[in-house]
């Protein structure tokens, strides 16, 4: 979604039509405060204070990229081929089972709600 802040103009290529913008959350669901918000946000994960390991060391990242690859994750363990009816039907499915955050349905801040990591 971007790390351009909550002011922040839209996001290229996230905010293209036909791609799934993910923004990012912290451990209790609070928005990433440099992510950025609009109607392109379709789902939330959690991308704030993330450790990962670098080289021979751990360190702590947040943005919106580290939260992307858990929607991604998501999403692939829906596809049951690679189509574009089946890439629908498997972000509907993850509609479904996002956590609502913020206001009731999607909003420009959570998306259609959080994607917590199995």
């Amino acid at each position: 979604a971007g790390n351009g802040g909550p002011l922040a103009a839209p996001a290229f290529p996230a905010a293209f039509e036909g791609v799934v913008a993910v923004t990012a959350v912290d451990q209790t669901g609070h928005a990433y405060r440099r992510a950025n918000r609009g109607d392109y946000i379709a789902f939330a994960a959690h991308g704030v204070d993330r450790s990962v390991a670098l080289a021979d060391t751990v360190v702590t990242v947040s943005g919106t990229s580290f939260a992307a690859p858990i929607v991604a994750a998501a999403i692939a363990a829906r596809l049951h081929r690679a189509s574009p009816r089946s890439a629908r039907a498997a972000i509907a499915a993850l509609r479904g089972q996002a956590v609502d955050l913020g206001r009731p349905g999607r909003d420009p801040v959570f998306g259609w709600g959080q994607v917590r990591s199995e």
